[in-house]
C-alpha cells in the first residue's frame, strides 16, 4: 500500500507492506508531473507487484497525482481528512503518509475517488449559478432600497407608473426581493396612495 500526504508543492510518499505494516520506503516527490512520473518509478521499484495508492484530498491537492495514476491504470483510494496530532520537532510528513496507507488497510470498503472530469464540470456550473444569484439578489436588493428610500422624495413629480409596474413584474415573477417585507409594504403604500404618492 502507497500512502500519500498530498501538499500545494510536494508530496510524501509511505510504501506499507499490507500484511506486517512494515514501513518499506518513504520518499518526497514535487507536486507536477515529472514529480508524478519520478514517483511512480519509485513505487514501481520498491513495490512492483500488486498494489494500490492511499492519497488523502484527491479532489484538492492529490487531485494532480490520481489523474496521473488513474490514466495509467493504477489503483486508487480515497482517504479521508487525517487528524493532525501535535508532534514536536520535525516534518511530519512522511508520517502521516504512513498514517494514509495504515488507515485504508484498517478499512473494510476504502472509498475510491469520484469521476473528476464530470464533478469538476459539475462544480464549475454551480459556482456560476450562486455567482449569479447572489448578483442578481444584490441588484434587487439596490432597487429595492432605491425605492424605499425615495418614495418619501418623489411626491407628484414621481412616475407613479413605472413604480408601480417595477412592483407588478417582481411580484409577478416571483423576485427573491418581491417577497421582503419591506419592499411588500412599499408597494403597498404605493398602491393604497389616492394621489399616486409613494408617502
Amino acid at each position: 500500500m502507497v500512502g500519500v500526504d498530498p501538499h500545494r508543492d510536494s508530496h510524501a510518499l509511505a510504501i506499507v507492506h499490507v500484511v506486517s505494516g512494515v514501513v518499506v520506503f518513504e520518499s518526497t516527490v514535487i507536486a507536477n508531473s515529472d514529480g508524478y512520473a519520478q514517483a511512480l518509478k519509485l513505487v514501481d521499484r520498491h513495490a512492483s507487484g500488486r498494489r494500490a495508492f492511499a492519497i488523502e484530498g484527491t479532489g484538492s491537492f492529490g487531485a494532480g497525482l490520481t489523474r496521473f495514476l488513474t490514466a495509467r491504470d493504477e489503483r486508487v483510494l480515497e482517504v479521508g481528512r487525517l487528524r493532525r496530532e501535535r508532534r514536536s520537532g520535525g516534518k511530519t510528513d512522511a508520517l502521516d503518509a504512513v498514517r494514509a496507507a495504515r488507515s485504508v488497510l484498517a478499512q473494510r470498503r476504502p472509498a475510491t475517488p469520484r469521476a473528476g472530469g464530470e464533478r469538476q464540470g459539475l462544480q464549475a456550473l454551480v459556482a456560476a449559478r450562486e455567482g449569479a444569484v447572489n448578483a442578481k439578489r444584490a441588484g434587487l436588493c439596490q432597487l429595492r432600497d432605491l425605492l424605499i428610500t425615495t418614495r418619501s422624495r418623489c411626491g407628484a413629480s414621481c412616475d407613479h407608473s413605472r413604480v408601480h409596474g417595477f412592483c407588478n413584474a417582481s411580484q409577478q415573477h416571483d423576485l427573491t426581493v418581491a417577497r421582503t417585507p419591506s419592499f411588500a409594504a412599499a408597494c403597498s403604500r404605493c398602491a393604497r396612495s389616492p394621489d399616486g404618492s409613494c408617502n
